[in-house]
């Protein structure tokens, strides 16, 4: 979906540009970050002997690196079969990251070493490559709601009878009610009952109406 294409560059000064386009029939959210691969911090002489009245003699230069830094950002929406052109700084390249909206949940990994001398192309993925990524989709919202349920706290009054702090918590079933309780408490009952041995909860709701 995302190719890279190598072109002549135009500069204009020090400046130059290079262009997105969307051959795609999805809008698409991008950022585009500016930066340079490597920047010196400090380079300093390491000398193997140091002779009074010489200096030092031998050795080789020592350079610490930064790592890379972020100059900028220009984040946009480029519609169906659209293009537009990003302004480069010379020598910085650009790192992308894109989201197809409404097939991709949130951005991509961002892809690296982007320069003026390429022309992004966003193509009409694959149905294939579609039907993966909806069941990937399908997947992670499954597991981060199994995350958010064993985060949720039983809203049991009695946490002591609470099944493992790590288990799945359950909304109850009963019509209206919003509560969230562990395996042990989810049984929902009414404050007249008296069957069913421990564990479960006293739920409001049922106990208002005990048809719900």
């Amino acid at each position: 979906m995302f190719i890279l294409e190598t072109k002549p560059t135009k500069w204009f000064g020090t400046r130059s540009k290079f262009e997105i386009q969307n051959n795609s029939n999805y809008e698409i959210r991008f950022e585009a970050s500016h930066y340079e691969e490597k920047q010196i911090l400090r380079m300093e002489k390491e000398v193997n002997l140091n002779i009074p009245g010489v200096g030092g003699v031998g050795g080789s230069n020592k350079i610490d690196y930064s790592k890379a830094q972020l100059f900028k950002t220009d984040k946009d929406t480029i519609s169906k079969n659209d293009t537009i052109d990003i302004t480069v700084g010379g020598g910085k390249r650009v790192m992308i990251k894109y989201q197809y909206i409404g097939l991709h949940k949130d951005f991509t990994d961002a892809q690296r070493n982007v320069t003026v001398n390429h022309k992004v192309l966003f193509e009409q993925p694959s149905q294939e490559t579609i039907d993966r990524i909806i069941r990937e989709n399908g997947e992670k919202e499954k597991e981060e709601e199994l995350q958010r349920n064993k985060e949720r706290k039983c809203s049991s009054t009695f946490k002591g009878q609470c099944s493992e702090s790590d288990t799945p918590k359950t909304q109850c079933r009963v019509k209206d009610c919003m509560d969230w309780y562990c395996n042990n408490h989810l049984e929902a009952r009414t404050v007249f009952s008296v069957v069913g041995g421990p564990g479960g909860h006293v739920c409001s709701k049922l106990s208002q109406n005990p048809f719900n």
